[in-house]
Order: structure tokens, then sequence, then C-alpha cells
């Protein structure tokens, strides 16, 4: 007896391990027809061993858990910041339509990550905190600044620490890199360089 029902949706895994999404079709114990997608809508026979069930999660059920999740993220970067540097001043911003949050620079982004198990593939939401990086100009090249991933978190409290930490994490770096090239300039100086 198969353990699919026609129309699920299912990823196939082929001899080369490359996958393939497929619409169950029918099937055995040993082998299922299965419809390929990429490949004309070819129908296809394929050993049950080389599929597993694929649960998509939509782009707007992932949407709305992170706009639930937001006012959350919201308050434990205001409750962190408070305990920690009463006096720093910051902004976050944040819609509650708009299922992002951005403090100095620094994003946190709806995502869909995917966690394979035995049977299935499934999707769920997540956070990806991203940052703006700027990469120097070179003699073919003008100076870029792109938005760069810096991590994934499946747990909201997970969003709210790594945001804190990140742009606390640059704003010390910063500091130093600054401090650093003033010492550097005084020893020049007093050098006479």
């Amino acid at each position: 007896m198969a353990r699919f029902n026609p129309n699920d949706t299912v990823l196939v895994t082929v001899d080369d391990g490359h996958v393939i999404p497929g619409t169950y079709q029918s099937g055995s114990d040993t082998v299922a027809i299965v419809k390929l997608a990429r490949s004309n809508e070819s129908v296809q026979e394929v050993k049950m061993s080389q599929l597993v069930r694929y649960a998509p999660l939509s782009d707007e059920a992932r949407d709305q858990w992170c706009r639930d999740e937001a006012p959350k993220i919201v308050e434990w970067i205001q409750q962190a910041m408070l305990s920690l540097f009463p006096n720093y001043k910051y902004h976050i911003a944040y819609e509650p339509q708009d299922p992002s949050i951005v403090m100095e620079g620094v994003n946190l982004f709806p995502k869909t990550v995917q966690k394979r198990t035995i049977v299935e593939v499934r999707e769920f939401p997540a956070w990806e905190l991203t940052a703006w990086k700027t990469y120097p100009s070179t003699m073919w090249q003008p100076e870029e600044t792109v938005d760069h991933p810096v991590s994934e978190h499946r747990s909201s409290f997970d969003a709210a620490n790594a945001l804190v930490n990140f742009v606390l994490f640059d704003h010390v770096n910063r500091w130093f890199e600054s401090e650093g090239e003033a010492i550097v300039l005084r020893e020049d100086q007093e050098n006479g360089l």
C-alpha cells in the first residue's frame, strides 16, 4: 500500500543526487508513478525509496506568522536595550502590516526554511538577519553596498537576540577600529611621519 495520496507534492531524488519536485500519481509498495516538474510534465516510474512528501509553506502563511511574531521581537529588543544600555539612543523601524523589522541598518526579514525528516520535507517560517555591507571600490568597480545575509532563526526570541548582538557588536568593532586608526595616526605624528 502506498503511503502517498494522488496529487501529493513529492520530491524525487534521482541517481545523480539531484532532487526534482513532482506530483505523485499512483504506485505500489515498491514503485511510484510521478509527474515530474521542470521536465515538460513527464510521467516517470521511480522507486518508492526515492520519494519524500513535500509540505510547502505559502508566502502568505510565512508572512502572517512573522507579522504575529514581530511585536514580541520589538518588545524583547526594547527590554534588552533598556536593561543593558538605558542611555543608548536607537530607532526600530516596524510597521504592523509589514513583516520586517529594521534597527540601525540591520534587518530581520521573513524567510522559509526546510527541514527534512525520513518521510517528508517540511517548510517552516523563520527570520533572516541581514546587514548592509560596503565593498570598497577598486580600479574597475565602484564602491558597492549590498544587503548581506548574516544568520537564520526559527525562534523569534533568538532573532531578537541576534539583532541586538549584531548591532552592539558592530558598534564595538567600529569604536575599536576608529581608536586603532587614531592611535596609529598619533604614533605617526610623534615619530614625524
